[in-house]
């Protein structure tokens, strides 16, 4: 019985072929929450970034990029913007946030992060807030799109404190504090 062997050159060839076609693989998505603390009913920006985007593949071009924001009710998206020289495609796909930019954009060398979103969001309840983005790539418009090497899918979930809202005096303690102050001016006199 005969068994039959891979020549290591193919092997090694084959290898070598599946990490260039390898597109920025290594991207990391991050969002960025805002320094201040935030409160119910308070509007916060979130940043979202593709850290080392053509990580793996400076030669790719990153063509356009779509995903869903989830609040998990605890907040609600208001506005998103997305990155500069790109078209926002959001409302035409039906996405959270969209973009696209012909003929794309390309590794301008060394190290690159991308903002691709500033998402404005509304506290809703106070407690811990779970804000998660998701690319699904069996989902056609969703995803970071490279012209050559293809659809990649991405998640990220970022927690947040929400305070609650603070509590306004009511009125009736203003009333009785005036109040009081007019007594005791009073008895002075």
């Amino acid at each position: 019985m005969r068994r039959s062997t891979v020549h290591p050159r193919l092997l090694a060839a084959g290898a070598l072929l599946a990490l260039l076609a390898l597109p920025a693989g290594a991207f990391q998505i991050t969002m960025t929450p805002p320094l201040a603390p935030i409160a119910v009913g308070d509007s916060f920006s979130v940043l979202v970034t593709a850290e080392d985007l053509f990580d793996g593949n400076s030669t790719d071009t990153l063509i356009a990029y779509g995903f869903e924001v989830d609040t998990g009710g605890g907040a609600a998206l208001t506005g998103a913007t997305v990155a500069a020289g790109f078209d926002d495609d959001a409302g035409a796909l039906g996405l959270n946030v969209a973009a696209s930019n012909l003929p794309g954009l390309t590794d301008p060398g060394g190290t690159f992060d991308l903002l691709l979103s500033e998402l404005t969001l509304t506290a809703l309840v106070a407690g811990p807030l779970s804000l998660t983005l998701s690319a699904d790539t069996l989902d056609p418009f969703q995803g970071l799109f490279f012209a050559a090497g293809g659809q990649f899918a991405f998640s990220d979930t970022l927690t947040l404190e929400i305070e609650p809202a603070a509590a306004p005096l009511p009125g009736t303690a203003l009333l009785l504090s005036a109040g009081l102050l007019a007594l005791r001016r009073r008895r002075r006199a």
